[in-house]
């Protein structure tokens, strides 16, 4: 079936066909339908109202204070290509970042995404009123890849039961004498 969530089987198998590549690879990141994603370093709004230089994790356990309320980008440490069309990278946000306060902004990657060299970014926001801290091992979100790669070459098909109830369910307007409801006035409304 098209468009399913993957499981860590089938993410691993598209990883060793080359058909994804996430670049640096832990297995402890991979879990059931997912893959946890880390921070490399954050970006800063400067007081010009531009996004400054990367302000980059190191790997001795660091840590980037966050101001109470503050809102920084955040570049992620992994580079994911993906090299076939039909893949949909969907980002969730990590328990973690809910108990720690932090609002992670994240949406999605298409296909062929990565092959160009995008870097990852999400948004990050201190919900808390004091400070909080990440570091290059905070699970920010995870990556759910959909595999939707053969969808258009295989349209869904009706049964005949399915066609009847789908005609029965199809209001043909010609029968009411219009061509259903007109909006061109607020007053109608």
């Amino acid at each position: 079936m098209y468009g399913n969530i993957l499981t860590n089987v089938q993410i691993a198998k598209l990883r060793q066909n080359s058909a994804i590549s996430i670049d640096p690879y832990s297995k402890s990141n991979l879990k059931e339908s997912a893959y946890t994603l880390n921070p490399l370093g954050i970006e800063r709004l400067s007081d010009n109202g531009k996004w400054g230089n990367i302000i980059e994790l190191n790997e001795n356990n660091e840590e980037i204070i966050l101001l109470p309320g503050e809102y920084v980008k955040v570049v992620i440490k992994q580079r994911i290509i993906f090299r076939e069309r039909g893949l949909v990278g969907n980002f969730i946000i990590s328990s973690s970042s809910i108990e720690s306060g932090l609002l992670v902004v994240c949406g999605q990657i298409d296909s062929t995404y990565g092959n160009d060299g995008q870097a990852i970014k999400f948004g990050l926001k201190n919900l808390l009123d004091v400070n909080n801290y990440i570091n290059r091992k905070t699970r920010l979100a995870h990556m759910q890849i959909i595999d939707y790669r053969g969808s258009s070459f295989d349209p869904v098909k009706l049964s005949m039961e399915e066609k009847k109830v789908w005609k029965d369910r199809i209001i043909d307007w010609d029968i009411f004498g219009d061509d259903g409801p007109n909006y061109s006035s607020a007053d109608e409304v």
